[in-house]
């Protein structure tokens, strides 16, 4: 049965990114049928990690900022084009082939990248564009298609965040670090989503949790020690 997790931080900077990228590796060593998805606009990045085995660089118009301007246009935008196939190196002591997975980067080698990201409105995309409706579509081809859907999401409380950790996910991977700010302000942010959950015109079942910590930050205790 397929999944759809997303991985959120309320902060940055506490290995996300990361974490999203070593497991997408991890599920595709093991046979599974993976697409990675940046969503994290604003900071994007998740491409850099694989750019040495991507096959067939993509085309500048091409990513998840592009893909959403389309589908302000037309409802029924294709996200097919928009993904690259990534080969990782052989597994070790095995004639197999070299796994893969596939990545909808953020689009963000585009010369009017920053502008396309500003000018893209959330709200004018739901109430206007029959955004939920392409959102919904994208989820189920994306779990015909794949085992695993990993999404990179927008830290903090964003109109991105919201989609990503309300309509999209099966399961919300919570990254956090070991201090109070980003684990209180990561727990805000579950119970928001697991209320607005129950409000979607669309069904789905109370938000399956995955705590991540990520490091131990050591910043509260010398702060504590200073005193």
């Amino acid at each position: 049965m397929s999944r759809i997790v997303t991985f959120y931080s309320y902060k940055g900077g506490v290995g996300r990114t990361v974490a999203l990228a070593n497991i997408g590796v991890l599920l595709a060593r093991r046979g599974k049928r993976v697409l990675l998805v940046d969503c994290d606009l604003e900071a994007p990045g998740l491409d850099r990690y694989f750019r040495p085995y991507i096959t067939h660089p993509q085309p500048t118009k091409r990513g998840m900022i592009h893909l959403l301007h389309e589908a302000a246009q037309s409802s029924l935008a294709e996200w097919g084009s928009h993904t690259m196939k990534v080969v990782l190196p052989p597994v070790a002591n095995t004639d197999s082939e070299p796994p893969s997975l596939d990545l909808i980067s953020s689009g963000s080698d585009a010369a009017d990248y920053a502008e396309r990201v500003g000018s893209f409105s959330w709200q004018r995309f739901f109430e206007q564009q029959s955004g939920g409706v392409v959102l919904e579509r994208w989820r189920e081809e994306w779990k015909s298609a794949y085992d695993f859907v990993l999404i990179d999401s927008r830290t903090g409380i964003t109109d991105a965040g919201g989609v990503c950790t309300i309509l999209l996910p099966d399961f919300l991977g919570l990254v956090f670090s070991a201090n109070n700010q980003s684990f209180e302000g990561a727990l805000s942010i579950v119970r928001g989503a697991q209320g607005a959950r129950r409000n979607l015109g669309v069904q789905r079942p109370p938000l399956t949790v995955l705590p991540i910590l990520s490091r131990f930050d050591r910043g509260d205790e010398v702060a504590e020690a200073d005193h």
